[in-house]
């Protein structure tokens, strides 16, 4: 699974992590779930590599896991090898952005308080209970590509804070790049990695 590095590793480049390391601290990863909306609990992600030059990482989780409703295996998304993209071309994002809260607000009045009842507060355990609900969902958002460069792809696509990790695709449906970040106040400028990232992580 295509993802960034800060996702598995939220310690990565963050200043204040580094000065906990300074004193002589370690940070650890204590739990790392996925969430597919066909399935209706979360998936275990194994870290498998991540990059060096790079905001990606490349994590996997267990093939009996991918397996739905009726023994359908989940389609694995497939990734663009050949064609880079160019600026102009059109662009489509999904992601979960915000987070916990985003996905409390789509649902009504009615149902966060039962949700909320039956998982109480924690939430892992809220999101363990929306999950089996079929309420962890991806937001959809479509845009084109500003500008392609070696590093990062910025386009218009519509994401926020919580939106990383998600997979953009081109026109064929193909991945092309990993949403990683957003210059809030300015809504033409969210930022992606090349899929090319991923794809020098992948086993030969």
């Amino acid at each position: 699974m295509a993802t960034n590095r800060h996702v598995v590793e939220p310690w990565w480049q963050d200043d204040t992590t580094a000065e906990l390391a300074r004193r002589g601290l370690s940070p650890r990863r204590s739990s790392l779930r996925a969430f597919f909306p066909s399935l209706g609990v979360p998936v275990p992600l194994s870290v498998t590599a991540v990059s060096a030059s790079a905001d990606a990482a490349l994590a996997t989780v267990p093939a009996a896991s991918l397996v739905g409703p009726g023994g359908r295996r989940l389609p694995v998304l497939e990734l663009e090898r050949k064609e880079i993209p160019v600026s102009g071309q059109p662009v489509v994002l999904l992601g979960y952005p915000t987070g916990l809260d985003a996905l409390l607000a789509r649902l009504e009045d009615a149902e966060v308080a039962i949700v909320v009842k039956a998982a109480g507060s924690d939430p892992s355990g809220l999101v363990a209970e929306l999950a089996r609900r079929g309420k962890v969902r991806p937001l959809a958002a479509q845009g084109h590509f500003g500008d392609v460069v070696a590093d990062p792809l910025v386009y218009d696509a519509a994401t926020t804070v919580g939106g990383s990790g998600g997979p953009l695709f081109n026109t064929r449906g193909r991945v092309v790049g990993v949403n990683a970040a957003v210059l809030t106040g300015f809504a033409g400028a969210s930022f992606g990695v090349p899929i090319r990232f991923v794809v020098e992580l992948l086993p030969r």
